[in-house]
C-alpha cells in the first residue's frame, strides 16, 4: 500500500513527511523533486524510478503534494486518496500554502495519522475526521498569499458582495462563531480555436459548480439551474445552454434534475464540487483573438497579435494572462495597449 506521504515547497525543502512502512530510502522526497526539475518538459503526475512508484500533484502556491509505493495499486485509487487527504488538509486550514501548512504542521500530522493507518487509507472525508482531531488550527491571512509585491492589483467585487476570502476560514473557527454559511463558485474554463481571420473552428467549455459549506447537520438544500438549460447535444439550435456531459458528486440527489433542472443536495463539512459539466458547440466568447502576420523584408517577419473583449463595457476582467510560442530567433516583443480609457483589462501580461 502507500508508503509515505510528504509535502515539499517549490524551493524543494520537506515540509511534511510521514513514512507509514519504512520500505524505502529515506532521501526518497530529494530524488523526487530532482527528477521533477529535470525532466525535459512538465513531469507526469505519475512515474516510476527504481520500482518506485511516485504519484504527486502540484500547487498553483507551488507545493508538491507526492505519495509513494512500491505496490501494484491503481494509480486512480492513489490520486483519489491524495485528492481527498489534500481537500482535508485544505478544509482544516482553511488555505493550502506553504505558510500554513509549517504554522499547522502538528494538526496536519494529527490528520494523516487518522487518514492513512499504516499505509492503508480509513478516513476519507473531513465530517469522518473532524470527530477526532483535537488540535485547533492557525490562521493565515490567506489575502496575501497570492498578491505579488509591486504588482497593481483592481477590487472589480461589488461593496455588497461578501468578499472570496471568508472561503479560507478554517472550519473549526467557522463552527465557532456559529455561523451557518453556504459557499457557491461556477468555475468554468473555456478552450477555443481560431484560424488566421478570427472565426471559431471549434469552442467548448468545462465548468464546475464548487462549494463550501459551514452548515451544521448538513441540511438538504435544493439548487435550481436555469430553465433554459438543455442535456444531450442538439444537431443545430444553440441558442439553449446544452449539456454534453455532467457527473454529481455522492452527497447530490440529481432525481428531479432530467425533468426540472433541480439538484437536491446534502452538502458534507468542506469544499467539494456538487457537478462537473461540459458543453460543445457555439457560444459568444469573452474574447476574441485577432493575427496578422508582415513581411516588411526576406529576411523579417512580423506578428501582430490582437485580443477584443466581447463583454459589455461596464463589466471588467482582472488578471489577464496571454501566452504565446514564438520561434527562438524572435528578437523582440512588444506589449501594448491601445485605446485605454479605463485601467480595468489585461492586468500583467506574461509573454513566452
Amino acid at each position: 500500500m502507500i508508503s509515505q506521504f510528504f509535502i515539499l515547497s517549490a524551493r524543494g525543502d520537506t515540509i511534511i513527511n510521514r513514512d507509514f512502512r519504512h520500505d524505502l530510502v529515506k532521501n526518497t522526497p530529494e530524488i523526487f523533486f530532482r527528477n521533477v526539475k529535470l525532466y525535459k518538459g512538465d513531469a507526469p503526475p505519475i512515474f516510476n524510478i527504481d520500482g518506485v512508484s511516485f504519484i504527486y500533484q502540484s500547487k498553483s502556491t507551488g507545493l508538491f503534494l507526492v505519495m509513494t509505493t512500491r505496490g501494484n495499486i491503481a494509480p486512480s485509487f492513489i490520486m483519489e486518496v491524495l485528492n481527498r487527504l489534500s481537500k482535508i488538509i485544505k478544509d482544516f486550514c482553511g488555505v493550502l500554502s506553504e505558510e500554513a501548512i509549517r504554522k499547522n504542521f502538528v494538526l496536519i500530522y494529527e490528520i494523516i495519522d487518522e487518514v492513512l493507518d499504516f499505509g492503508y487509507p480509513q478516513l476519507t472525508s473531513t465530517d469522518q475526521v473532524k470527530k477526532y482531531v483535537v488540535n485547533e488550527p492557525i490562521p493565515v491571512d490567506s489575502a496575501k498569499q497570492y498578491v505579488d509585491k509591486g504588482k497593481f492589483q483592481l477590487n472589480i467585487v461589488k461593496s455588497n458582495t461578501v468578499s472570496s476570502n471568508v472561503t479560507s476560514i478554517p472550519l473549526p473557527h467557522a463552527n465557532q462563531t456559529k455561523k451557518n454559511e453556504l459557499f457557491v463558485d461556477v468555475l468554468e474554463r473555456i478552450s477555443m480555436t481560431f484560424n488566421s481571420t478570427g472565426y471559431v473552428i471549434n469552442s467548448s467549455i468545462e465548468g464546475c459548480i464548487q462549494m463550501k459549506s459551514y452548515l451544521q447537520g448538513s441540511p438538504e438544500i435544493k439548487l435550481a439551474l436555469n430553465e433554459n438549460l438543455a442535456l444531450g447535444r442538439s444537431s443545430g439550435n444553440y441558442s439553449n445552454c446544452i449539456l454534453d456531459d455532467y457527473n454529481f458528486h455522492e452527497c447530490v440527489n440529481s432525481s428531479e434534475f432530467d425533468m426540472n433542472k433541480i439538484i437536491r443536495i446534502k452538502p458534507p463539512l468542506g469544499e467539494f464540487v456538487a457537478m462537473n459539466y461540459r458543453i460543445m458547440g457555439e457560444f459568444e466568447a469573452p474574447f476574441r483573438l485577432f493575427a496578422y502576420i508582415d513581411e516588411p523584408s526576406n529576411y523579417k517577419l512580423e506578428l501582430n497579435l490582437r485580443i477584443k473583449a466581447l463583454f459589455p463595457k461596464e463589466y471588467g476582467s482582472n488578471n489577464v494572462t496571454v501566452k504565446f510560442v514564438v520561434p527562438r530567433q524572435n528578437s523582440n516583443v512588444y506589449p501594448e495597449l491601445l485605446k485605454v480609457k479605463k485601467l480595468i483589462l489585461l492586468n500583467g501580461i506574461t509573454l513566452h
